[in-house]
């Protein structure tokens, strides 16, 4: 499903969702959720220096102003969230 500018999706509880920026330019988006179990997060992302998805951990940037996300298989960062 495409959503533009100023549309509001909504899932019902339990459906999956991804949200991906097919675009070239910066998204800003708004995410609210309530999971109705605690438990692991099964967070996975692209990373490109094992060349494939794999398992990460959120993390706060080094220099304080950010989140990133970091391959929890090989370090890497592979993404930021100012």
């Amino acid at each position: 499903m495409a959503v533009e500018s100023g549309e509001l999706v909504r899932f019902a509880p339990g459906e999956y969702q991804r949200g991906v920026n097919r675009g070239d330019e910066r998204v800003v988006a708004l995410a609210l959720g309530a999971p109705r179990e605690s438990g692991a997060l099964d967070l996975q992302r692209d990373c490109e220096n094992c060349g494939e998805r794999t398992p990460n951990s959120i993390e706060r940037a080094p220099d304080g102003e950010a989140l990133v996300t970091v391959c929890e298989d090989c370090g890497a960062e592979t993404g930021r969230f100012d």
